[in-house]
């Protein structure tokens, strides 16, 4: 079965999963990745944002490289910065959002789910 963002199959988004350390102690860089696992900076990308994106595996990443969590304390770092990015994106696009929703260009959508509400 081929997943759905990274084109790889299980067995190698899985493969690709155990070259992750655990430990943000000991992280491994994306060009590390790439090395090891034999795939181009998108698809390494695209394969850890699948692992994430499913719940397949907990990846955390730093300024130094990716690693799986060994406590919750990393898990709720992480969290915290990837939320704070969501804020920030959100919060550039807002304006844009609302003058077309005003001009009436796009109605006001939100996905729960996998579903979209029309409001």
């Amino acid at each position: 079965m081929e997943s759905k963002y990274s084109h790889l199959p299980l067995k190698e988004l899985k493969a690709l999963d155990d070259l992750i350390p655990t430990g943000a102690d000991h992280p491994i860089t994306r060009a590390e990745l790439e090395n090891k696992a034999k795939y181009d900076d998108r698809t390494i990308r695209n394969a850890i944002h699948e692992l994430r994106a499913t719940g397949m595996s907990f990846i955390c990443s730093g300024t130094k490289g990716y690693y799986h969590p060994t406590n919750d304390e990393q898990l709720i770092a992480f969290y915290r910065v990837e939320m704070s990015r969501l804020t920030h994106l959100y919060e550039a696009i807002k304006p844009v959002e609302d003058y077309l929703i005003r001009t009436g260009n796009i109605k006001k959508e939100t996905t729960v789910a996998g579903t979209t509400i029309v409001k």
